[in-house]
């Protein structure tokens, strides 16, 4: 009896264990962003300083798991602490603030030019254990900042969370190509029809036998002929169309791209555990990453 009472106890604390390590898995974690840091080397692109913190902030409270810190609560712990907040910060700094302002993780970061590219680096540090991990995102100019930042912010909730999805390409306009290509097909087939009726046509003219009916076949013929010449014309306008959008899709200065490293997280797998006799014997209790 004693022996299992002692493995009732065990099995219902490891259960409560699991159900305490499960809900706190669950909670929402609280990240604090800082200002971004401007080492582009041009002045105008230092209002992106405090622009970038505040588009990441509106992109990443979107995300139910995160609670992100009010900019203006953090502005007064920096100014409280006499710390600097633009650019990127230490790790020292980093737990400081976070410890502050109730923050799980601290993002800062650092705005910067790779050859006619602009690049956004992100610095997630994580205030407990100090580990700094980055995320970086390389568009073709400033004024893909909004996009380049909704797939900074996609891939820093899938870091912290494991929610949604990591994205590594993704293009700054889609051009719709699809339909001048569609167009230019359906064009070739109308002047291929527009030909064979005027190749049909002319040999009626060729094999006429009277006046008028000559003249009605080539009146015919010449019709479709002009009309299969502009039909032409058409089918090209819309293939090189099609075609010119289809490169500019594909083409780098439309491309944005990220890369990242991964936070090491993983998730907790309970699992009853029995005798050969079907007896509960405990809890098995794995890490899953």
């Amino acid at each position: 009896m004693l022996k299992n009472a002692k493995k009732i106890v065990l099995a219902w604390s490891l259960i409560a264990w699991c159900c305490s390590a499960v809900q706190a898995q669950n909670q929402a974690l609280t990240i604090a962003i800082a200002d971004f840091r401007n080492s582009t080397g041009r002045f105008v692109n230092d209002r992106l300083e405090k622009t970038v913190p505040e588009l990441l902030k509106t992109e990443l409270a979107q995300t139910r798991a995160l609670t992100v810190v009010e900019r203006s609560r953090l502005e007064a712990i920096f100014n409280e602490q006499a710390l600097g907040q633009s650019g990127v910060l230490d790790t020292y700094r980093a737990q400081q603030v976070g410890r502050l302002v109730g923050a799980q993780y601290v993002i800062s970061g650092e705005l910067t030019r790779t050859g006619d590219r602009f690049r956004v680096d992100a610095h997630i540090v994580r205030v407990e254990t100090g580990e700094v991990v980055g995320e970086k995102v390389t568009g073709p100019n400033e004024g893909a900042i909004e996009a380049m930042i909704r797939i900074l912010a996609q891939n820093i909730a899938y870091n912290l969370t494991g929610q949604g999805k990591t994205v590594l390409k993704d293009r700054v306009h889609r051009y719709p190509y699809h339909w001048p290509l569609i167009c230019a097909v359906g064009t070739g087939i109308a002047a291929g029809i527009l030909h064979s009726n005027y190749e049909r046509h002319y040999q009626d003219y060729r094999s006429a036998r009277s006046l008028d009916e000559m003249t009605r076949s080539y009146d015919d013929a010449n019709k479709n002929y002009r009309a299969r010449n502009y039909v032409i014309g058409a089918a090209v306008l819309c293939l090189s169309t099609g075609v010119t959008l289809w490169l500019k899709n594909r083409h780098q200065g439309n491309m944005i791209i990220a890369q990242g490293q991964r936070i090491g997280s993983g998730r907790l797998v309970c699992t009853p555990a029995f005798d050969p006799s079907c007896n509960f014997i405990g809890i098995n209790i794995t890490w899953m990453h």
